[in-house]
């Protein structure tokens, strides 16, 4: 029995594992990705040839669960199973962002189509999550196309002007025309819906200039049925029928909207056989049945067909009980309980703690702000502290800043007064070479020349000596510690050592040495190899913190 079991297990693992894509079907795949925008009808066909998708890779199975998905949904097939695109919404993520934010906009309107209002909610805030990720304009502007729906249903029409609003910003970012002018008419309804009667006219003038440059008969015709419908509201009844009859000149799955239009304004206009006429050819009015059925009644009434017009009262009733109740069950249902509940037991609590409670109410209130107050003040008096401690670290730094730069100024002055001296008496031993030079003739005596030498030479090594002496009371007697710590350093090296120390530019210490500049270069050299510096570090700074 474990054999048997452990072979099946293994075979549905080859099984899976085996899951794979042909080239044929990845070039339909490809082919349908680049049809789906423009020609979904199309899309859809060459789609229908894969009919084994759940064998498809897992990444190519994603993808076709989302364009089947998507080629369904625009070409009006209402798909209320959602089977398919869990398949995408499962698979994509923020690797792919775009790809994830279409699943899940299709997704909610599979829910909507199922009339789950509360799945159609998350899903569309989840694609608006990814669409924003993403920052596909033309994304954004679908989801904000469909929560402006879902507002409308819930009769939250400042919220739908909204979502509209940043709809149609999206479209117009995304250079999506059509779309735009669907927006267009969509603020113009909502508008409409505000009693904002003028604005909603604008809207739709510019929709159906847009629509008319982009040669779409029916999207030219959907927009000149509002603007009847508006006009009609404005009692300009000559222009209501001038749009309504211009909206005749196509056909389309919309035309219950036209003839409901046109029998409303004949209904108002007295004319009740053309009104007759028109409602007649509405075989269907989906969801407009109770502007329907009320037409019906007005009619029969006016033609004094009392009996029809009762027929058709309650025919009204009915359509009106439908739409409720489709309403209330796919985005009210919850909301409205949850309103209900949170209502009792917020006046039951208001009914107790005004008849029993009110001086308990009171105190509460009193403790509360008492406890604010105190927080406010402990908040405070942290704040002033911390402040304090700011203050204080930032007077610290500036107490600081200045005494290193006291000390700078002290090194700066001490060795300038060691440059001032080491120059004076150079220039003195200059000026006195110089006179050796004027009275060679004069200085025929060898000894005296040999006596004038030797007196310039010990001047110059006592000057050495003082120049050392003083680096040596600046820095702690660096020149005994050099030659402790670094046998090898011999006189002349110490002394460039405290040349440098006492601010000297290599040019004069060449100078002073009486050396030519690549000499001394050499010798920094070799001092540099006697410390054991490293080719980065800096012999000034080594000197300066030894």
């Amino acid at each position: 029995m474990k054999h048997i079991l452990y072979l099946l297990l293994t075979l549905s693992f080859i099984l899976t594992a085996c899951r794979h894509t042909t080239p044929e079907q990845k070039a339909q795949l490809s082919q349908a990705d680049s049809l789906i925008e423009q020609h979904p009808d199309s899309a859809f066909s060459v789609l229908k040839k894969i009919h084994f998708y759940k064998d498809l890779s897992s990444p190519d199975c994603a993808l076709y669960a989302l364009l089947m998905s998507e080629a369904l949904d625009k070409n009006d097939k209402a798909v209320e199973s959602d089977s398919l695109i869990r398949i995408a919404t499962d698979y994509f993520d923020n690797s792919e962002p775009q790809r994830a934010g279409y699943a899940w906009f299709y997704r909610a309107r599979c829910e909507n189509n199922r009339g789950n209002a509360q799945g159609q909610a998350d899903a569309l805030l989840k694609a608006q999550e990814f669409a924003a990720i993403s920052n596909n304009y033309k994304l954004q502007g679908f989801v904000f196309g469909d929560k402006a729906r879902m507002y409308q249903g819930q009769k939250q029409i400042d919220s739908m002007f909204y979502c509209n609003k940043q709809s149609l910003l999206f479209f117009q970012k995304a250079g999506d025309q059509r779309n735009t002018v669907i927006c267009l008419l969509d603020m113009g309804v909502s508008c409409s819906l505000l009693g904002k009667l003028d604005s909603a006219l604008n809207y739709c003038t510019k929709a159906l200039h847009d629509a008319l440059k982009l040669n779409e008969p029916m999207l030219s015709n959907s927009v000149m049925i509002q603007i009847s419908y508006l006009y009609f509201q404005k009692n300009n009844f000559p222009l209501a029928l001038k749009y309504g009859y211009l909206s005749m000149h196509t056909s389309d799955f919309y035309d219950y909207t036209k003839y409901i239009n046109m029998g409303l304004i004949f209904s108002h206009l007295g004319n009740l056989d053309s009104a007759r006429h028109y409602l007649k050819k509405c075989d269907n009015p989906h969801e407009m049945a109770p502007n329907y059925y009320r037409l019906w009644k007005e009619l029969n009434e006016k033609e004094g067909n009392f009996k029809n017009a009762l027929c058709y009262a309650e025919k009204l009733i009915a359509a009106k009980d439908s739409l409720n109740q489709r309403s209330l069950s796919g985005s009210f249902a919850g909301m409205e309980k949850k309103y209900n509940y949170q209502r009792f037991v917020t006046e039951n609590r208001s009914l107790t703690l005004h008849n029993q409670y009110k001086n308990i109410f009171i105190l509460l209130i009193l403790l509360l702000m008492s406890i604010g107050v105190m927080l406010f003040l402990i908040f405070q008096n942290k704040q002033n502290l911390r402040l304090l401690e700011h203050q204080r670290l930032l007077t610290v730094q500036e107490e600081l800043m200045g005494k290193q730069k006291q000390e700078k100024n002290d090194l700066l002055t001490h060795q300038l007064k060691i440059q001032q001296n080491t120059m004076q008496v150079m220039n003195r031993l200059k000026n006195n070479a110089s006179k050796l030079i004027e009275e060679q003739k004069l200085l025929a005596n060898f000894e005296r020349k040999k006596q004038f030498l030797s007196a310039q030479e010990e001047a110059v090594s006592s000057l050495f000596r003082h120049m050392v002496e003083t680096v040596d009371s600046r820095y702690d007697n660096i020149s005994t510690r050099l030659v402790d710590n670094y046998p090898d350093l011999n006189q002349s090296d110490i002394l460039i050592c405290c040349f440098l120390l006492a601010g000297f530019d290599n040019i004069t210490i060449a100078s002073l040495l009486n050396i030519l500049p690549l000499s001394y270069n050499l010798r920094r050299t070799y001092i540099r190899k006697k410390l054991h510096l490293p080719q980065h570090a800096n012999l000034m700074g080594f000197l300066a913190k030894f």
